[in-house]
């Protein structure tokens, strides 16, 4: 490990879930198999007729509801790390698809496991889908904040590097990812390439190794 980061990387949990005897692996399966519950009422939609329940009491010409269930609650999630344009393109969509098209998208899950989301951060790490001005805009505007980085498994050209620098000075570009060090690859010679790509060859000016706030993965 070269980082206390790493055991959030789902490569070296693998790594360390292959040394747990299988005796250890099927008692750690049983102890978390159970999903955290919510409370989870029907909703109804505008103009739909709602089932009668027991708390319905019907008295001569006057309807006294008791026990009216809650509203719907499902517990506020913030997305820290998204990749928007990578999404897109999982699910099909057009370039210029928004974050509540994604959403409208994405298969649905269990009710107990939804949650709500608050905001998130979009990132964008390949240069060929960098957000233009107007998807900036776009993507703040719906409530979600920016990054833009480079996977440190794509070196930058020097023409991508430009691309880069430009959007990450934005005003409205608020965070710095992917970036970082991967010593996965097995060539060393790749190490020092990427050691070279987060050095920025004048100190004084921003480079894709000026700032840190997110671990590739």
């Amino acid at each position: 490990m070269n980082s206390p980061a790493g055991f959030l990387h789902w490569r070296s949990l693998t790594i360390l879930a292959s040394a747990i005897p299988n005796s250890n692996m099927a008692e750690l399966r049983e102890t978390f198999a159970l999903a955290i519950l919510q409370p989870v009422v029907p909703v109804h939609r505008p103009g739909d007729v709602a089932a009668p329940y027991e708390g319905l009491v019907v008295e001569g010409e006057e309807v006294q509801v008791l026990d009216e269930p809650e509203a719907t609650c499902f517990y506020p999630a913030f997305d820290a790390h998204f990749h928007l344009d990578r999404t897109r393109k999982r699910l099909g969509l057009g370039d210029t698809a928004s974050v509540h098209d994604v959403e409208a998208a994405s298969p649905l899950v269990e009710e107990q496991r939804r949650v709500r989301i608050t905001g998130g951060v979009a990132v964008y790490c390949d240069p060929a889908t960098y957000p233009s001005d107007e998807e900036i805009r776009q993507v703040t505007g719906d409530g979600y904040h920016v990054a833009v980085g480079a996977h440190p498994k794509a070196l930058l050209t020097s023409e991508e590097e430009v691309a880069f620098l430009e959007r990450v000075q934005r005003p409205d570009v608020k965070g710095f990812g992917e970036v970082g060090l991967d010593l996965s690859v097995p060539s060393p010679d790749h190490w020092v390439d990427q050691e070279r790509q987060v050095t920025p060859s004048d100190p004084a000016s921003p480079g894709p190794g000026s700032t840190y706030t997110e671990p590739a993965g």
